[in-house]
C-alpha cells in the first residue's frame, strides 16, 4: 500500500534489540532447564553486541554499559527478588509467534515471553529503559492485543499480562488481569478492525 517505513537503525533502537536478544537467550536456556549464570549472560550479551555491530555497522560502544545493566537488572530481579520458586521452570516460550485469522485480515504478533502456571498463562512484554507514564496506555493496548491472540489459542486458561521495565531499579512490573480487561480487549479489537477497514479503503 506504499506506506513509508518509520524504523531506522540507530544506537537507540539497537539498544532495545540488544537487550531483547539477550533476554531471549536467558529464556531459551531456562526452557532447556539449564543453569543461568552471570557468566553466560555476559557471553550472550557480548556475542549479540558484536553481531549487531557487524550487521548494522553502528558503533554501539556508547550504549553497551547501560544495555548490559538493563539485562543484569532483569536477572537480579528474577534471581533475588522474584517470589516464585519456579522463577525459571515456569518459562514456557520466548519470542512466541501468534496469529489469528479475522474476517478481513490476519493479526500477527510476537510475545516476548510466556509463563505457564496451573491456573493461567502470563505474558510479558519487556520495555527497555525506565517507565514513561505517558506511554503506558499505548503499551497496555499492545498487551491487550497479545492477550486476545493467546486467549483465542489457549482457551483452557485465562491470561494475565505484565510489562517489565528493564531500566528500573525497583517497581519493574505493571500487571493487567484478563478478567478485568475483557471489555477493554473487546474495544481494542474493534478499534483494530476499524483501522484495518480504513486502510483497505485507502483512508
Amino acid at each position: 500500500l506504499k506506506f513509508e517505513g518509520t524504523s531506522q537503525d540507530t544506537p537507540g533502537t539497537m539498544f532495545g534489540t540488544l537487550v531483547h536478544q539477550t533476554l531471549q537467550d536467558i529464556h531459551l536456556e531456562a526452557i532447556k532447564n539449564e543453569e543461568i549464570t552471570i557468566e553466560k549472560i555476559n557471553e550472550w550479551f557480548d556475542k549479540n553486541a558484536k553481531s549487531l555491530q557487524r550487521a548494522k555497522k553502528i558503533n554501539l560502544n556508547p550504549i553497551l554499559e547501560n544495555a548490559r545493566n538493563n539485562v543484569i537488572n532483569y536477572y537480579d530481579y528474577l534471581n533475588k527478588g522474584y517470589s516464585d520458586k519456579n522463577r525459571w521452570t515456569t518459562i514456557k516460550a520466548s519470542e512466541m509467534k501468534v496469529s489469528l485469522a479475522m474476517k478481513d485480515y490476519i493479526i500477527k504478533g510476537t510475545i516476548d515471553m510466556v509463563r505457564d502456571y496451573p491456573e493461567f498463562y502470563r505474558i510479558f512484554d519487556f520495555k527497555t529503559g525506565q517507565c514513561e507514564e505517558n506511554m503506558l496506555q499505548s503499551y497496555y493496548r499492545q498487551l491487550r492485543i497479545y492477550a486476545y491472540l493467546l486467549g483465542c489459542i489457549t482457551e483452557e486458561k485465562e491470561v494475565t499480562m505484565q510489562l517489565f521495565f528493564t531500566g528500573e531499579k525497583g517497581n519493574h512490573i505493571r500487571t493487567l488481569r484478563y478478567d478485568n480487561e475483557k471489555e477493554n480487549i473487546t474495544k481494542e479489537i474493534e478499534q483494530f478492525s476499524n483501522t484495518v477497514a480504513k486502510i483497505m479503503k485507502h483512508e
